[in-house]
């Protein structure tokens, strides 16, 4: 029996997830809301993507708000079912009737309009609003009770406090005056919670506060939640919190002093650490021992949140939490780490590659050739053969064969996976440059290699490679076979990148063999495949994807 990786449970959770809300939506209609998506992990927006692509011909919405300011990868926003809102600033008009509704009332007051930032002093409309500065100025208003409604419920503006009352010309400043009203138990406790993040439980505050007990802090939250500071997200004997937005978490941390901040995040991480942490509390511990500087904890669990994210396929993720990684090893020294900075660049090297981003591949992978290790017997041929497969994807043929005749020139020493994996490179380059016989002979090589060694997991590649040889060769039911075994191999051993490869050599035999259609079938399952696995082959299925739609159209043209 086969183990299955973690990545290719991840896509059948993906698949599954989307099989129940195609359900449920085909019984009535469905509005998901998603709000502050940039705090989302990569699998999770993976998972919104996938939804989105999946579910044009669905009577589903997706309504999600992000900061734009927070740079995040998020495909869905890509897609042609997908519509931008960007939450410009209000105009005086809608700020004014924004403002009408919420106090129930008519007409505004001059003077109120004017402190709201509707108008400015000489009575002139303001050009544009910013809805977060008015909510909180408002906020402040009826908290200093100068807005308030009499017993027949109408509004009622103390004009004379009201022109006293400072309001600050920020958001930011805005959201601090209003934290400088909260007793002081109530704004530490805020401090902590916005170390732990946006959301927060009520467990995890109280272990990180020394003589907190929960009644107490459920006092302190109470009075954040009364100052409309902090929402209940789940209640129960676990509640769970959360800011009100964003910015106020933002603004609660970087008023802490900055050793405050440290010995927070490392009592936090200590905590879950010593709590039998799963895989998926690895980010989590990461972050907060990185931004505790506690450099061996932080670089164990940056590394294992990276070889985590890079078994599921998010690749962003994983060359993210690699870089943290090696910023660990570098702030510890390299002294006795040089081995473990390669495993790190090279990791990081092929996260790159599969994101398509391969200028940075490249450079990374320089990099760990450059660590100080590169005479190892099994390092330096690895690295050499990434260069190689960077040159392939980067259309640098000669400098691609330069480099896999470099690893081949070596198989005495070296171990023979390597060597085979050059000899493949080898065989792609010359293909790329029409010399048929060159091709055949490395790919013939590398095969060779690969069954002597016993070794089946690299067969898919290879035989995906053949195969587009001999289509290009003009041979193409052969070619075809080689293509449909290498589908079949993959599939087998559930290997989800090397199944995307295999289905785009495929696809483009079909449409070699004036099989259009059977193209686009082909395509569309890799597609809906390297979504979760490799932007930079799923770019590759989509073109091969449009070319067989055109050919499939004119085929069919009266």
């Amino acid at each position: 029996e086969t183990a299955v990786a973690p990545g290719v449970r991840q896509l059948w959770l993906f698949a599954l997830i989307q099989r129940a809300l195609a359900q449920a939506a085909r019984q009535q209609p469905l509005l998901i809301v998603m709000e502050e998506l940039q705090w989302a992990d990569e699998a999770s927006r993976e998972l919104v993507a996938t939804v989105t692509a999946q579910s044009a011909n669905l009577p589903l919405l997706l309504l999600i708000t992000f900061r734009p300011t927070i740079p995040f990868h998020f495909l869905a926003l890509h897609q042609p079912t997908t519509s931008h809102i960007t939450l410009a600033n209000w105009s005086a008009g809608q700020a004014r009737a924004v403002v009408q509704r919420r106090l129930s009332t008519g007409e505004l007051p001059p003077l109120l309009e004017q402190r709201l930032g509707l108008r400015d002093q000489y009575g002139r409309e303001s050009e544009q609003v910013n809805p977060l500065f008015l909510e909180e100025s408002l906020k402040l208003m009826l908290a200093a009770d100068v807005l308030h409604f009499g017993n027949d419920g109408r509004l009622r503006v103390d004009e004379n406090r009201l022109a006293e009352l400072p309001i600050p010309d920020t958001v930011a400043a805005l959201l601090q005056t209003r934290l400088d009203a909260l007793s002081a138990g109530a704004y530490s406790l805020l401090q902590v919670a916005a170390v732990i993040g946006y959301e927060f439980d009520l467990t995890l505050l109280t272990a990180v506060i020394p003589g907190m007990s929960q009644p107490e802090a459920l006092d302190r939250l109470n009075e954040l939640i009364s100052a409309d500071l902090v929402q209940t997200v789940v209640g129960g004997t676990q509640p769970v919190f959360m800011f009100q937005n964003s910015l106020l978490q933002e603004v609660v941390y970087r008023r802490l002093p900055y050793a405050r901040r440290q010995t927070l995040h490392f009592a936090l991480a200590e905590r879950v650490a010593t709590h039998a942490p799963t895989r998926a509390d690895y980010p989590l511990l990461a972050h907060h021992y990185g931004q505790a500087e506690a450099h061996e904890e932080g670089l164990h669990y940056a590394l294992a949140a990276a070889e985590d994210a890079t078994e599921n396929y998010t690749n962003r993720a994983a060359a993210g939490f690699y870089q943290q990684a090696i910023g660990h090893v570098r702030a510890l020294g390299m002294e006795g780490r040089q081995e473990t900075a390669v495993h790190i660049l090279t990791a990081q090297a092929t996260a790159h590659l599969r994101l398509g981003e391969l200028e940075e591949a490249a450079k990374t992978t320089a990099i760990a050739l450059d660590s100080g290790v590169n005479g190892s017997q099994t390092t330096q041929p690895a690295l050499l053969n990434l260069l190689a497969e960077i040159g392939l994807a980067q259309a640098r043929y000669p400098e691609a064969a330069a480099l896999a005749a470099q690893v081949i020139s070596q198989r005495a020493t070296i171990p023979a996976l390597a060597v085979a994996h050059a000899h493949q490179l080898a065989g792609q380059a010359a293909a790329a440059h029409q010399q048929w016989t060159v091709a055949e002979n490395h790919l013939q090589m590398a095969r060779t290699l690969l069954k002597s060694n016993g070794s089946l997991r690299p067969l898919p590649e290879l035989l995906a490679a053949f195969g587009l040889v001999r289509s290009q060769q003009g041979t193409l039911p052969r070619a075809a076979e080689l293509c449909q075994h290498a589908v079949d191999s993959a599939q087998q051993f559930a290997l989800p990148i090397p199944m995307c490869t295999a289905l785009l050599a495929l696809a483009q035999v079909r449409l070699r063999q004036g099989r259009a259609r059977e193209a686009v079938q082909v395509t569309t399952e890799g597609v809906e495949l390297a979504r979760a696995v490799s932007p930079r082959l799923l770019a590759q299925l989509l073109l091969v994807r449009v070319e067989a739609f055109l050919v499939d159209g004119r085929s069919h043209r009266p």
